[in-house]
């Protein structure tokens, strides 16, 4: 979808209802291919408003705070979620202290991976006994999967299907992929916490040694939590950030059972969604493209997360 196009006078109405206050200031912070965001400073106080023409991440983020959030998991409290100009929504919410953990400099980083394990450990603990499924959910905290394994198997053939169309790949038949993804999907436990789903790299808020913040709650979902350990190992040659969370990660679950089995099955998920749903978004009518040689990259890195078992 293209990015949304609005004018900064038409936002800081909004977001001067939503505050209770004119005096305010704007400056953009983000871009991203189907989005924008803004910095907001009023009254002291520091917020972000983003813009985007799809709301369920707003609410979903809105549910997330509301539900899970503590002094261990820090999530920006949402103030609003609503319609600004035709087909477009807004989400103002709270802006934690500090940037994000890929702009850290890779020295600084080591200082950082011991904070963010334990976030990750805090994922782990938080209480879902009163939501129900397994996989992506709702801003109702509801999803939809009678069981981990049954959505990682349902992923795929959503993959398989888009393989087996063949206008959106770019690189080699991925069936030999998606075949060890599915043999993998049998070590995979039904273990049902809470997953953020793209954990690290710019989710992350830090400052002074600490996390401040966990954002972009779009892909949490119910399921085993090594699945955001294997977004860092994908990512790892990519950013250092993710390489030397990949470390710690290692160096403490190695001993978890199956865990290279595991770690490689979500790996081979994220790769997936790069570039077996990222063609997708080339077909879309006025779509902001996958750049070809980022959804190859994709492909590549899946098969050197493979290596030795293809």
């Amino acid at each position: 979808m293209p990015r949304p196009d609005l004018s900064e006078d038409v936002i800081a109405e909004r977001v001067a209802s939503v505050l209770g206050t004119d005096q305010l200031a704007l400056a953009p912070i983000a871009q991203g291919e189907d989005s924008l965001a803004l910095g907001v400073e009023a009254a002291g106080k520091s917020y972000v408003v983003r813009i985007n023409r799809l709301d369920e991440g707003f609410r979903k983020e809105r549910y997330v705070h509301r539900r899970f959030s503590s002094v261990k998991l820090p999530v920006p409290r949402v103030l609003e979620v609503g319609s600004i100009g035709e087909g477009l929504y807004f989400c103002v919410s709270e802006r934690a202290p500090g940037e994000t953990l890929q702009d850290q400099q890779p020295a600084d980083v080591a200082a950082l991976v011991g904070p963010l394990f334990e976030v990750w450990a805090e994922l782990r603990r938080c209480d879902v006994s009163d939501t129900s499924g397994f996989g992506w959910f709702d801003d109702r905290g509801k999803a939809y999967s009678s069981s981990w394994q049954d959505y990682l198997r349902a992923e795929a053939d959503g993959w398989e299907e888009n393989r087996e169309q063949g206008k959106q790949l770019v690189g080699r038949d991925p069936g030999d992929l998606l075949e060890l993804y599915r043999l993998l999907i049998d070590s995979c436990p039904e273990e049902r916490k809470l997953v953020h789903g793209d954990f690290g790299s710019n989710n992350v808020v830090v400052d002074q040694g600490r996390v401040t913040a966990v954002l972009d709650w779009d892909h949490a979902m119910y399921g085993d939590p090594l699945f955001d350990v294997a977004t860092a190992r994908f990512w790892a040659t990519w950013l250092e950030c993710m390489a030397q969370q990949t470390q710690v990660f290692d160096e403490r679950l190695s001993h978890l059972p199956n865990y290279e089995d595991r770690v490689l099955c979500y790996a081979l998920y994220t790769g997936f969604h790069m570039f077996l749903e990222g063609g997708e978004h080339r077909l879309m009518e006025g779509g902001a493209p996958i750049a070809d040689d980022i959804v190859r990259w994709a492909e590549t890195r899946c098969r050197e997360v493979a290596a030795g078992r293809l």
